[in-house]
């Protein structure tokens, strides 16, 4: 009784070895992954960055976030902030945003500045004239909003699908495999 009590034991701290070890591989593999992620996101936030130093592209863009920002006050005032080194761009991104929006008026906030780079890579915040709403449409937050949707596709594209995406994929797959042979059973049929 004594030797297989032992043995329980013996064989209890193996397995409990062997689990600790899997979880830290899983904590290393888990790891790598997210710091690929970061690493990813980082490389897109640096070529956000890089939009801005073309004031050709840069200024669409600007109007485009302008208006959609108002469009989403849903005011007819609209204060513009924008980085110090944007303000001309911004200035001529306001004018073509008031074009597209008659009837509402667009103003550049000259006394409330968004950070400069790296803090901020572009982009607008829009605002009301009190400043209590705020639209946050620089490309740091449409990068960290477009990030928190991607992410699954970026990782399944990175790291391929895990085990089970992989079956709920292959289950998805199954049933619209066997319905087309029943179809075209029943089309012969007639």
């Amino acid at each position: 009784k004594e030797y297989e009590r032992k043995e329980m034991t013996v064989d209890t701290a193996k397995k409990i070895e062997e689990s600790t070890g899997r979880n830290s591989m899983r904590l290393k593999v888990l790891s790598a992954r997210e710091q690929a992620m970061q690493t990813v996101l980082e490389e897109a936030r640096v070529k956000l960055g890089e939009t801005t130093t073309n004031a050709e592209r840069y200024r669409p863009l600007l109007t485009s976030l302008i208006v959609q920002g108002a469009k989403k006050l849903g005011d007819t005032k609209i204060v513009v902030r924008c980085r110090e080194s944007d303000v001309q761009v911004a200035r001529e991104a306001i004018k073509a945003a008031s074009a597209e929006m008659p009837g509402s008026t667009v103003t550049l906030d000259e006394s409330t500045r968004l950070p400069a780079a790296p803090a901020c890579v572009g982009g607008v915040e829009v605002t009301n004239p009190s400043a209590t709403i705020i639209c946050d449409n620089t490309l740091d937050a449409r990068l960290r909003i477009a990030y928190e949707r991607a992410t699954p596709e970026i990782r399944a594209t990175i790291f391929g699908l895990s085990g089970a995406a992989a079956h709920a994929r292959e289950q998805q797959q199954q049933p619209q495999q066997a319905q087309k042979p029943q179809q075209t059973d029943s089309l012969i049929s007639l």
